[in-house]
């Protein structure tokens, strides 16, 4: 799990800016949401009482999952040496 949370940060601070990018109020609002909602599910996870590590790090992988696309993260992160990695 202490390798998620770097990540997770890093994804989110990464979809910031794209919300300043995209074309419209409405458009922004709802990527600014998008980001606002992941962030809170993510802290309230990581900050959550009761949870077992096995739990937390569940917990954790489903929301990313689900809110972020891993694998286009993964080949922009790995660029060139992605071929490599996946074949």
């Amino acid at each position: 799990m202490k390798r998620l949370v770097p990540v997770m940060m890093a994804a989110l601070i990464a979809l910031g800016p794209t919300a300043t990018l995209a074309e419209g109020d409405e458009t922004r609002e709802r990527a600014a949401q998008f980001v606002e909602a992941l962030g809170r599910d993510l802290i309230g996870v990581v900050a959550g009482q009761g949870l077992t590590s096995k739990q937390r790090d569940a917990k954790l992988r489903e929301l990313l999952h689900r809110g972020l696309d891993m694998k286009e993260i993964g080949r922009f992160v790995l660029g060139s040496h992605w071929d490599a990695a996946s074949g």
